[in-house]
């Protein structure tokens, strides 16, 4: 539920918030305390809703810039060109689900921020076609630093200025899950 673009959850810690700074001021009102112990209670407790505030961003489902896991399955990418006029470097945001055992969702999907170059947007374009227009399930899988990137794969460069320490990835069609063996028997009912 949303309330003027906040949700329910937002407006819960905004009011928890509130609730803790009117009674750490009626502590202070009425407390014997030194003055500076009351001013160092006020600005440390500031300082606790500033960081959780900022904190708040990977709680709210924003894309993290942490890298993709080693085998993911790609749902979607999307590209955030840079934009000199407002000082954005531009973004790829990726959002992929980690891959497990026998090619099986491991967890819940999560989006990532991906440092933004013309070969990832071409990639990101080539994916959506895939995806969307082809119904294809695409896997990556990171590479590790130094190893060549083939035909299909990113080719983001992880030493461009500014850029994290992001190795690329390789884009590939995504396997089939193994089936069971015939040999294995049913389960009992």
């Amino acid at each position: 539920m949303t309330f003027g673009g906040f949700t329910l959850g937002v407006i819960g810690i905004v009011i928890s918030y509130v609730v803790i700074a009117v009674l750490l001021l009626s502590l202070n009102l009425t407390s014997r305390w030194v003055w500076w112990v009351k001013a160092l209670a006020i600005v440390v407790t500031a300082g606790f809703f500033l960081e959780s505030y900022l904190s708040l961003n990977s709680v709210l489902g924003f894309a993290t810039e942490q890298p993709p896991p080693e085998r993911f399955q790609i749902l979607w990418m999307t590209t955030r060109e840079p934009d000199k006029k407002t000082g954005d470097t531009g973004a790829i945001f990726l959002w992929a689900d980690e891959l497990g055992a026998n090619n099986r969702p491991a967890g819940n999907p999560r989006a990532y921020r991906l440092p933004y170059t013309r070969e990832m947007h071409k990639e990101s374009a080539a994916v959506r076609q895939k995806i969307g227009e082809e119904d294809m399930d695409l896997m990556g899988t990171t590479q590790k630093k130094g190893e060549e990137t083939t035909r299909g794969s990113s080719t983001s460069d992880p030493n461009a200025p500014g850029a994290p320490d992001l190795a690329p990835f390789k884009i590939e069609g995504m396997p089939l899950p193994p089936l069971p063996s015939k040999d294995t028997p049913l389960l009992a009912r």
